[in-house]
């Protein structure tokens, strides 16, 4: 496959690399809702490209921008300030 400048490219590389890619993140992230949110948003960036003429390998493309979308995932859950209900710190 060359490129994936079109929605019929596109939808080829995610028929063929769906499950693998969300096994993928939701390894990296830890659960289903948010491996999927970053699916999404990965195949949504590969329709972006302005040059897909560029891309010789779409699908390592593809992973690598998951990736990407991974560490800045664990990047923005990091910095988050952490919570903790007040009925907790009362109960101990």
């Amino acid at each position: 496959m060359e490129g994936t400048g079109s929605d019929e490219a596109t939808s080829e590389l995610f028929q063929e690399y769906g499950p693998s890619l969300m096994r993928y993140l939701v390894f990296r992230v830890g659960n289903e809702s948010d491996a999927g949110d970053l699916a999404q948003e990965a195949y949504l960036r590969l329709t972006r490209v302005a040059r897909n003429d560029l891309i010789e390998k779409p699908a390592a493309y593809l992973f690598r921008i998951a990736a990407n979308l991974a560490n800045e995932f664990h990047l923005r859950n990091k910095r988050a300030p952490k919570t903790v209900s007040i009925e907790s710190v009362e109960s101990s």
